[in-house]
């Protein structure tokens, strides 16, 4: 017994050992969470507690919505999900499931107290969700307690404060929740196209514009005229991101005649950008966590390793927060206090675990 019991110990401690290397932090760790294989539609339920999908490494190989509370070691609870997760707000789960021959239906509320409040003949997908502060919901137009079927158009969307924002074909409309809609932009260029949009909480709005191979961003200052603030360029490939503040990220077609660029504002109308130190190539994640910092993500070729880097715009001030060898996703807390990262080593690739980073 003696000595199963120190097997048991030195099996946990190497385990222990060996997902700790799973990431570097010089702020506190916590985890790690996910015992089988995948997680995916990883999503705060509050500032404590996640939620995330997981399937079963052993037959029948189903898959799990399972919960976390990041004070408490382990799986809190488990149940049989209702479908793909696509948004989660002040406590309340967005679910969708799409049916073989029918409709995509929509589940809403509480873990366990869900019902269905919508239907669609077409997939629903989370860029057009939003809530406004209220807590109103917003797919394709105001979701209420009834079921409904909702419009057959994607209409990705934003909120900021008590509006939405909203793109249906070259217009980029408001609307509030009494249903009175404004245009704010319209684009009337031949062969020009709205490709995104993204927004601060202060209103202003960055557009990404294309027209063939070439794209433009313009900025939408709290609703006041239009301003271009990166003209025609065929040598970029761009995404603009959103959250505290706008920024955009330029990746070169031609890497060996210019850099990537990453750009925000120190206010409203001075730009601030960085290009990466050498060896090191930005990915696709971007998030403004507060007014003037910014969660970016590098690899290092180097290395191989994945680094999440906190920028300070106005000081100029770059801080490693994590490095890890992969990063599947990331998710900030409500507070923006915390952020919950999937990653795993290149050895484990089929392994993916949950850690969260407490940057309080």
């Amino acid at each position: 017994m003696k000595n199963n019991l120190k097997i048991y110990l030195c099996f946990l401690l190497a385990f222990l050992s060996f997902q700790e290397k799973k990431i570097e932090s010089p702020f506190e760790v916590l985890g790690p969470w996910g015992q089988d294989i995948d997680v995916r539609d990883l999503n705060w339920i509050d500032n404590e507690n996640l939620i995330f999908l997981e399937e079963s490494s052993s037959p029948p190989f189903e898959e799990k919505a399972k919960f976390i509370n990041i004070n408490i070691n382990g799986i809190t609870s488990s149940t049989n999900p209702l479908g793909r997760i696509l948004k989660t707000n002040n406590k309340k789960i967005l679910w969708k499931k799409k049916t073989m021959s029918g409709p995509t239906v929509i589940w809403y509320g509480e873990a366990g107290k869900e019902k269905i409040i919508a239907e669609s003949q077409t997939d629903i997908k989370k860029e057009e969700v939003s809530w406004i502060h209220s807590g109103k919901l917003w797919i394709r137009g105001w979701v209420n307690d009834e079921t409904y079927l909702l419009d057959k158009d994607f209409k990705p969307s934003k909120s900021i404060n008590e509006n939405i924002y909203y793109l249906e074909r070259e217009e980029i409309k408001k609307t509030n929740e009494e249903n009175k809609t404004e245009t704010i932009y319209e684009n009337k260029e031949n062969n020009v196209q709205i490709s995104n949009f993204t927004t601060d909480t202060k209103g202003n709005m960055l557009i990404l514009e294309t027209n063939g191979e070439s794209s433009r961003i313009l900025i939408l200052e709290k609703e006041n005229e239009k301003e271009t603030i990166l003209d025609w360029t065929k040598e970029y490939t761009i995404g603009i991101y959103g959250g505290e503040s706008v920024g955009w990220r330029m990746n070169p077609k031609d890497p060996t005649s210019r850099k990537q660029q990453f750009c925000t504002f120190e206010n409203t109308n001075q730009k601030k950008c960085f290009s990466p130190k050498e060896n090191h190539f930005m990915q696709v994640y971007q998030w403004s966590l507060a007014e003037n910092i910014w969660i970016n993500s590098f690899i290092d070729v180097k290395t191989n390793k994945i680094n999440l880097i906190k920028w300070d715009s106005i000081n100029d001030k770059f801080e490693t927060i994590a490095r890890m060898d992969k990063l599947k996703n990331l998710s900030i807390s409500p507070n923006k206090r915390k952020i919950a990262v999937v990653s795993t080593t290149h050895k484990q690739h089929w392994n993916w675990d949950i850690f969260v980073l407490n940057l309080e």
